[in-house]
């Protein structure tokens, strides 16, 4: 990367994602000043993994250190934040540029964010996404079941008007229909409907009521790819 970067030195806007891939602060400053000194939007977003030998909260600090500094904060205000779920004994640690750049985010709840921006409560997530870059929302994981109220507030927020592509498990079949006619952009929702009764017959009934319940302009069937979701493609 150092080399493709000698040859950009008039490039004044970078925007980048690395996968599996992770430099810290005091490197991206002297490839900046270095080879970068036109630029002037930098978006980024990158991962480390997190082992179980870690401390994650200083590990998390001494990333976020590399980037606290009057180059990052006065200079450019480029801000920075962290991401990692915080229930894992091993995990990956999300690291990006505020405010957040990119069209999908994965958010499972139970997870810890902390940034190098003064005010951080705008970032907080998930209700409160204000990056106007994402369109595609995985809401899914463990244990994560939103109810009428949740729905609501999400399908009313900015990240839920804006959102194209869903991912969500909800607490009641009515959800699924508050989610449609609030998500205005929605194109395609990928669901699970929290029951008691067995799932693969829930399903089928699930079925046959949101096809009596939405539009002949809805598609729906039982996903391939992910067990016991249903998938909705709204035209």
């Amino acid at each position: 990367m150092k080399n493709l970067l000698q040859t950009t030195s008039n490039l004044e806007k970078l925007k980048i994602e690395m996968e599996s891939t992770y430099i810290d602060g005091y490197q991206w400053k002297t490839i900046i000043e270095n080879y970068l000194l036109n630029l002037i939007i930098f978006q980024f977003k990158m991962s480390t993994p997190l082992s179980n030998q870690d401390n994650k909260e200083d590990k998390i600090d001494e990333i976020l250190n590399s980037f606290y500094s009057q180059f990052w904060i006065e200079k450019h205000q480029w801000f920075i934040q962290c991401y990692w779920i915080t229930a894992d004994t091993s995990s990956i640690v999300y690291v990006y540029t505020l405010p957040y750049a990119f069209q999908d985010f994965f958010y499972i709840g139970n997870v810890r964010l902390k940034s190098t921006c003064p005010n951080n409560n705008q970032y907080e997530f998930p209700f409160n996404i204000k990056h106007s870059s994402i369109r595609q929302l995985d809401l899914q994981g463990p244990n994560i079941i939103y109810n009428q109220q949740q729905c609501l507030k999400l399908s009313h927020s900015l990240i839920g008007q804006q959102c194209k592509v869903l991912f969500i498990t909800v607490k009641q079949r009515t959800d699924i229909i508050d989610l449609i006619n609030n998500m205005k952009n929605l194109h395609a929702l990928i669901v699970q409907c929290n029951k008691t009764i067995p799932m693969q017959k829930e399903n089928e009934n699930l079925l046959d009521w949101l096809q009596q319940h939405l539009p002949i302009t809805c598609l729906i069937s039982n996903s391939i790819e992910i067990s016991n979701n249903i998938c909705l493609w709204i035209r």
